[in-house]
């Protein structure tokens, strides 16, 4: 009985997750999302006490991989093989759970929870600290590495296509980023 309640909830939190990422939080509703299940909304209450509870439990996984990652940042000053390793393990992470990572970085909603937003911000911060151990010390270059890094992430959300996405091309991008920063 337990391990079948486990299912539930992990096939209720699966289909969340997609139907956040392709509508957005706000635009589903549990009715929305009972329907896409075929079960009752008042099911799924028996999973999640709310909504919101169901969006921080859609995004634990990729929050909780970041946490690792970020924990893991090498001391400056950092080999180049040092950070390659570095940046294949946040990249996996990203691609590992790219709807959480669409829902995180796209949706108002996110930045708007009250439980979220701090998080999302610490994360940010802790990114831009890792950068610079790498050397890349203004805001705008590391901006521009991130936002190089999440486009082949999330392109297709962007109606983009990049071909194949493997985990090695979004770390030579983020490092060809990072050499360019270096380069006057």
């Amino acid at each position: 009985m337990i391990r079948e309640m486990s299912e539930s909830r992990d096939r209720v939190a699966r289909q969340a997750l997609e139907m956040f990422a392709e509508q957005s939080y706000d635009a589903v509703s549990m009715r929305d999302l009972g329907q896409a299940l075929n079960m009752q909304a008042p099911s799924i209450y028996s999973h999640f006490p709310s909504k919101e509870s169901l969006l921080l439990s859609t995004l634990a996984p990729l929050l909780d991989g970041l946490d690792e990652v970020f924990a893991e940042v090498p001391a400056a000053p950092v080999s180049a093989d040092q950070r390659r390793e570095w940046l294949h393990r946040w990249v996996s992470v990203l691609i590992t759970h790219r709807l959480a990572s669409r829902v995180a970085m796209y949706d108002r909603a996110v930045m708007g929870n009250p439980v979220l937003q701090p998080r999302m911000w610490n994360m940010h911060e802790r990114l831009l600290q890792a950068l610079a151990a790498f050397g890349v010390t203004e805001h705008a270059l590391a901006n521009a590495v991130i936002g190089g890094v999440s486009l082949p992430i999330h392109a297709q959300n962007l109606g983009v296509d990049v071909g194949e996405l493997t985990v090695d091309r979004a770390v030579d991008l983020a490092e060809r980023l990072i050499v360019a920063a270096h380069t006057p």
